[in-house]
């Protein structure tokens, strides 16, 4: 709680709960949760490679990312109807595998309709 706790105390629920991130071909599940204009996607896994995935989330330019505890800006684009964002060095201070991690992303993206 203490790096994910900001994403869990004091927030609602955002419009959509659940969500997908992946990782390569690895699929890690999103929870979603809001508090003013940021919206939290809590990653119930600990991503290994260079860049996630998130699915359906259209980002406005200028949007910023960051992984809660760090303070630095994370790089991302947009690809289609995904959120790409690009972890490099930051990855490596991610908690230990097991844990979950977190982003908070502002302004708060749309969400797009995915077909599957």
């Amino acid at each position: 709680l203490q790096r994910n706790g900001e994403a869990i105390f004091d927030t609602r629920p955002w419009t959509q709960a659940e969500g997908l991130c992946l990782d390569g071909q690895v699929e890690i599940p999103l929870r979603f949760t809001q508090k003013a204009e940021l919206l939290y996607a809590i990653l119930l896994g600990i991503p290994a490679g260079p860049v996630i995935r998130l699915k359906g989330l259209h980002a406005a330019e200028g949007t910023q990312v960051q992984w809660l505890g760090d303070l630095a800006h994370l790089e991302w684009r947009q690809d289609e109807s995904d959120l790409l964002v690009t972890l490099g060095e930051r990855g490596k201070s991610l908690p230990v595998e097991g844990s979950a991690c977190s982003l908070a992303i502002y302004p708060q993206p749309e969400t797009v309709e995915i077909d599957e």
